[in-house]
């Protein structure tokens, strides 16, 4: 289902879908009773049917939000850290300091375009491995100096672990989508509710509204996109505000410290 939802063109086909489907249901409505001249009278379910989509509809819509709003906060944790990790580096050598700085320069300069769309996951996963291993080997360096105060190591080796959690934590969580099987229900019964809504709206002869079947596909393909655009930060337009490590990552270009 991803593959589907995850597409530009799904944005627009899914709107017109929506209104397909409303207008499917004026179509059956006409024919099978205005023409026939049958009578058709609600059951009393019909609201039930559309109460329990829309319960689905906004637990999934809060899912994903959930999901967007824990992205950020991963994000503003790692900024933290970062700055936790460059003031302890503040009172070592001279040289342990610059290592330090350069270190969370370079990770902080990718992590900062996480959003970009450049970025493969694996692109990013492979450099700030490389970044990280590049500064463990200095860390093990140090560690067979003898010159070199250990529990500096240490302070520097628990932040560097702590920043690599939310790093990932993070970076995987760019992968999460929306189970599939939820989509899929969303969607089809998006387009089910959309036919009761035209059937219902044009059964009775003299009667018909505009502002029912209009606020529907509005409204509901709102909700379906927003799911969408937040399940995908990278393509879509609600993402993950990273001006917390980008403001890092520039006052550590500019530090002369």
């Amino acid at each position: 289902m991803a593959a589907i939802t995850n597409t530009t063109w799904f944005y627009f086909v899914y709107p017109l879908l929506l209104i397909g489907s409303i207008w499917l249901g004026a179509v059956i409505a006409r024919r099978r009773y205005h023409k026939k001249n049958i009578a058709w009278k609600p059951a009393g379910l019909e609201t039930s049917v559309v109460g329990i989509f829309g319960l689905i509809l906004s637990f999934t819509l809060n899912s994903s939000n959930t999901e967007y709003r824990n992205r950020t906060a991963n994000l503003n944790a790692e900024s933290d850290v970062v700055a936790q990790m460059r003031r302890e580096s503040l009172f070592m050598d001279t040289a342990v300091r610059n290592e330090v700085k350069n270190y969370l320069i370079a990770f902080t300069g990718v992590h900062a375009e996480i959003n970009d769309n450049h970025w493969t996951h694996q692109q990013m996963l492979d450099t700030i491995a490389n970044i990280n291993g590049q500064f463990v080997d200095y860390l093990l360096q140090l560690h067979k100096d003898s010159s070199v105060h250990q529990a500096n190591i240490t302070t520097l080796l628990r932040y560097h672990n702590t920043l690599c959690t939310h790093f990932y934590k993070n970076a995987f969580s760019y992968t999460e989508r929306t189970p599939g099987t939820i989509m899929f229900l969303l969607i089809v019964g998006s387009l089910l509710i959309g036919l009761l809504v035209g059937f219902m709206n044009t059964f009775t002869l003299g009667y018909k509204s505009y502002i029912l079947p209009i606020l529907y596909t509005f409204l509901t393909s709102l909700a379906i996109l927003a799911i969408c655009d937040m399940d995908n930060p990278k393509t879509g337009i609600i993402k993950p505000d990273t001006r917390n490590i980008q403001y890092m990552h520039q006052r550590l270009l500019t530090s002369e410290r």
